[in-house]
């Protein structure tokens, strides 16, 4: 039996294990990425000891405390795009990212709840039936940040919890003890279009972007709003040859760098793209960015939508900005093998939002039968968005019981 408080824990630790198990992606290059940080490489070794090597890595871990961003009263665990901060200059004026505000939760919270309940979580552990490393280190770091945040609850009482709904699991951690403390929680959607199923614990209001996400979701009882996006109802077409249009190139975190070169290479040598401008992802470090070689590095602070403006064109790789860039008019051609996911990840270019590219592309030519097609005009992008953010205020008031 598992102890019943520790019964949203197990579902999230559940969800976790599950999809590393049905993950499209190659589990040698998984373990590969898990084993860049220190963390992962001790975590690799641990495995080998089963729930004593566990047990012993989250003994470390509650004796660290955590840090959290908090509004109004509220824990934000924003994206690296800054989601969330954005919906709250919406909905409370611009200046309430300048009101976000850090507090530090108390390690010695979390290190007595690990004393009391460490013979609680081998229960736990066996049933979840553990069978890979890749599994094994995700849970880790899942319980790991979960203890840290029992040291921030027991110090700050929050009235609410915004995550941006990722599998990013200190923001599951965040939510599966949101729910063992009965503290209201928003989930944001961070992808643009496609479904995501329902979260491992107690989810109070869905943020998405869609009305398809909003009716899905609608199917688990809980409340669901739309979030605005501001998009353009037509496309900036027919685009010109590359060497008279304003070209650029949306990265993601993940991005292998030393690959991203040599396409850059062939884009000139084989279709004369000689100037592009490239997009960073806001969470890729400013020292990675001097490795790009032959092209314009933008300013990620730069908003996107200043950014498209100056495009005619821009080239991707896995990264939800494609619909961003779509919804702005901008023509996309989406890159695949540039990142670890070798795979058109978002299903974008399987839904006919998006132009792939391949050796027998052609430019403009490609570009502009694509984005007149029947496919894309049938695919009804523009349509499943709205510009308009009073659902968004009024959910995101009425969920925190404020006046609108």
């Amino acid at each position: 039996m598992i102890k019943s408080d520790l019964l949203p824990l197990f579902r999230t630790a559940l969800f976790l294990a599950e999809e590393d198990r049905n993950s499209l992606l190659d589990r040698v290059k998984r373990i590969k990425r898990q084993k860049k940080s220190k963390s992962g490489r001790l975590l690799h070794f641990m495995y080998n000891f089963g729930f004593p090597g566990l047990g012993l890595y989250l003994l470390f871990t509650a004796r660290n405390s955590l840090f959290c961003s908090v509004f109004r009263g509220i824990i934000i665990e924003d994206h690296s795009s800054s989601l969330i901060r954005r919906s709250l200059e919406r909905v409370f004026g611009s200046s309430a990212g300048k009101d976000i505000y850090r507090r530090k939760g108390r390690s010695l919270y979390g290190l007595l709840w690990y004393f009391r309940n460490i013979f609680y979580l081998g229960p736990l552990y066996k049933k979840l039936g553990i069978d890979s490393v890749t599994e094994f280190v995700r849970i880790a770091r899942l319980l790991g940040y979960y203890i840290r945040w029992i040291g921030v609850f027991e110090r700050i009482s929050p009235k609410a919890i915004f995550i941006a709904r990722t599998n990013d699991q200190r923001r599951l951690a965040a939510g599966a003890a949101a729910e063992r403390y009965g503290i209201p929680l928003a989930a944001y959607s961070v992808e643009r279009v496609s479904l995501r199923s329902a979260s491992p614990f107690a989810v109070d209001l869905y943020m998405c972007w869609t009305t398809v996400q909003m009716e899905a979701l609608k199917m688990t009882g809980s409340t669901t709003a739309r979030m605005p996006i501001p998009y353009v109802g037509s496309m900036k077409l027919p685009v010109s040859g590359p060497e008279s249009i304003s070209c650029g190139f949306l990265l993601n975190a993940k991005c292998d760098l030393v690959k991203f070169n040599n396409f850059i290479g062939k884009l000139d040598a084989e279709y004369g793209f000689g100037n592009i401008s490239v997009r960073p992802h806001p969470g890729t470090p400013s020292e990675k960015m001097s490795e790009l070689k032959g092209v314009k590095i933008s300013d990620w602070r730069e908003s996107l939508y200043e950014y498209f403006n100056k495009m005619d064109l821009v080239f991707a790789v896995n990264t939800n900005a494609s619909i961003d860039a779509v919804l702005h008019g901008v023509p996309v051609v989406y890159v695949g093998g540039l990142d670890p996911y070798a795979y058109d990840l978002h299903g974008f270019v399987k839904s006919g939002y998006i132009l792939p590219f391949s050796d027998d592309i052609s430019f403009p030519d490609s570009v502009n039968s694509f984005y007149t097609s029947e496919l894309f005009k049938e695919s009804g992008i523009i349509g499943m968005f709205t510009d308009d953010g009073a659902s968004e205020k009024i959910s995101i008031k009425k969920f925190l019981g404020e006046k609108s």
